[in-house]
Parts: structure tokens; C-alpha cells; sequence
């Protein structure tokens, strides 16, 4: 999360403040939270997947950067081999009760993530499906660090989220928080 020092301001800004947006509303953090405040902050985000006459898969970098290949290469497997594309396809349908998502899929997803059954059993067929696809696709390497990433998380009805180090800590606020400038945070992913 990020907040102008000054409310309306665009020249310094307060990076990583050390407070949720829940707390901030709550009353935490240098300033009080304002409507321009909020718009920015939705402004930030994004589904992870969204359609702009390509794919635009906006969760590739949130995972820590060793499983970087990871993402692309289960997306890559799971739409251009037949027998993967085939199996998620069926696995997805079984999920949602048909080949509508259902309503409440991503909230789920959001929400217990991996600790719903379904989701997580769902989850284990696609990325097996994948880790055999990349194998027959030439991409053992690839395959290999798939089912790496299956082993230590999803397996396990984890995510990298939910694993220390990436698992933020409760913290208190600096006084003041850390104002930076804007071209500090320009680069930034998000």
C-alpha cells in the first residue's frame, strides 16, 4: 500500500506504511483516510486474470521470484496440450457445478484459498495435469520446478502468502510513516 504524505499531495509518498488499509480506516497511520485516498487505492487492484484482447496475468509476480516460471508454465500446459486442457477443463467444471464459474468462486478463492477442499482438490489435478503435460512438451526442467512448487505449497493446501517470510507481521506505524519520493515508488509492482 502506498499514501500521499499530504492528502491530494503527489509529490511525497508514504511507502509499505506498516498498516492495513482496515486499520487505516480504523483510525491508524499519519493522516485520516480520505474519498481520494480510496479511490487511488482501488485504482491499484486488479483481478489476477483479465482479458484485453490477450491475457493479462497480473499474479506472475506475486509469487516469490525462484516459482516466477511456475505460473506461465502451468498456464502454458494447461492450454496448449490437449490431454492438461482437457483434464483442468473437467476438474474447473466439477468445481463450479458446471461450466459457469460459480458466484461465490472468487471469494472463495480470495478468502480460504486453498484450505477449501474443493478448491484445493481442484487445484492438485491442475497442477498435476500440468507437471505431466510439460514432461511431454519437452519441459522437464519446467516440470520439475511445478511440481517443487506443488510439494512445498499446494500440496500441502498452501500458497506462498501464507508462509513466513511473505506473511506481512503486524507492526505499528513510524511516526510521521516514511515519506519517500514519488519517483521511489514509481518503479514499484505494486
Amino acid at each position: 500500500m502506498a499514501l500521499t504524505a499530504e492528502p491530494g499531495g503527489q509529490d511525497e509518498w508514504i511507502t509499505a506504511p506498516g498498516f492495513t488499509l482496515a486499520e487505516w480506516i480504523d483510525g491508524a497511520g499519519p493522516r485520516p483516510l480520505t474519498l481520494g485516498d480510496l479511490d487511488f487505492h482501488l485504482s491499484t487492484l486488479f483481478p489476477p486474470v483479465r482479458p484485453r484482447g490477450w491475457w493479462e496475468l497480473r499474479m506472475i509476480d506475486a509469487v516469490p521470484w525462484q516459482w516466477w516460471p511456475v505460473p506461465v508454465a502451468l498456464t502454458a500446459a494447461l492450454t496448449d496440450e490437449p490431454g492438461a486442457r482437457a483434464i483442468a477443463e473437467e476438474a474447473t467444471e466439477r468445481l463450479s457445478g458446471g461450466p459457469v464459474p460459480a458466484s461465490d468462486l472468487w471469494l472463495r478463492s480470495a478468502r480460504p484459498g486453498l484450505e477449501d477442499p474443493d478448491l484445493a482438490a481442484c487445484a492438485r489435478v491442475c497442477f498435476d495435469a500440468a507437471a505431466e503435460a510439460l514432461s511431454v512438451m519437452g519441459s522437464a526442467a519446467l516440470a520439475g520446478l511445478g511440481d517443487d512448487y506443488a510439494d512445498q505449497y499446494v500440496r500441502r493446501g498452501l500458497s506462498p502468502a501464507d508462509t513466513w517470510p511473505h506473511v506481512p507481521r503486524t507492526r505499528t506505524a513510524p511516526a510521521g510513516g516514511r515519506p519517500q519520493s514519488r519517483s521511489a515508488v514509481r518503479g514499484g509492482t505494486g
